[in-house]
């Protein structure tokens, strides 16, 4: 039972990943980690501590992305899956820390090798956001050597696995990676990831029937607490009233 429920959270988890719902997609994975350690699942856990750097990465938070990065590393190499396709979320993660640092030689090496990896692995074409992040990153590290040609050609590989994803808009944050220029995925403004759990969850309420004060009732807070939340939405979403503000939520991916 731990064991599917590692696999289910860790699905959930990478579905909201890549529809920038870093908060929520970091929860998920969390669990699928610690289920994952108890059920000796050592392809989730590499998977689930792999997506998780990517999430940090993606929201700003390098340090924690460093440690799931090597803990995922370690895990991977310990089970002899250092070269299986779960690990290589986990390997472009460390590369782009290591490009932060400006060791390009050890970053080439090891994106090198997951280049391989996604190369043999069958599972490549049913993950396309893989395959970007990977590509975007190449893009990056060839810029990096001012290897102009390479770093295009890498970006176009990026753009064309792009166009393959169901849900693409973490994607901008890829195309940042990769420096600016033309993109397939147009910025999403606002993103997904800038509301909270709690305005998420007055947002969901702004849908029915309910006023304000009713909303705080159902969700035993203050009154007061709502008003914040609502305020904090409507700047969030660029909205002036509650019709336009679960319209831009529904229109960005929110709702």
């Amino acid at each position: 039972m731990t064991s599917w429920r590692a696999l289910a959270c860790t699905a959930r988890g990478t579905a909201l990943l890549w529809t920038c719902r870093y908060e929520e997609a970091e929860a998920l994975l969390g669990e699928a980690t610690r289920d994952a350690h108890a059920a000796g699942h050592g392809l989730a856990l590499v998977r689930a501590l792999g997506l998780r750097a990517v999430c940090a990465l993606l929201s700003g938070r390098h340090e924690l992305a460093r440690i799931l990065c090597d803990e995922a590393l370690e895990a991977a190499s310990s089970l002899g899956l250092g070269r299986h396709f779960v690990s290589v979320s986990a390997c472009v993660g460390r590369v782009v820390l290591l490009l932060d640092e400006g060791r390009i030689d050890e970053a080439d090496r090891i994106l090198t090798g997951a280049e391989a990896t996604l190369a043999a692995s069958p599972r490549t074409r049913s993950e396309p956001h893989i395959r970007a992040l990977c590509h975007f990153t190449r893009s990056r590290l060839e810029r990096t050597r001012h290897n102009t040609d390479a770093a295009r050609a890498a970006r176009e590989a990026g753009e064309r696995a792009a166009a393959q994803c169901g849900s693409p808009r973490v994607l901008t944050d890829l195309f940042a990676r990769a420096g600016g220029g033309h993109t397939v995925v147009p910025p999403a403004a606002p993103r997904p990831q800038d509301l909270s759990l709690r305005e998420r969850r007055v947002l969901r309420a702004l849908c029915g029937p309910l006023t304000l004060r009713e909303i705080a009732s159902e969700l035993y807070v203050s009154h007061n607490t709502v008003k914040t939340q609502v305020r904090a939405i409507f700047r969030k979403l660029d909205a002036h009233d509650r019709s336009e503000a679960v319209a831009r939520a529904r229109e960005c991916g929110v709702l």
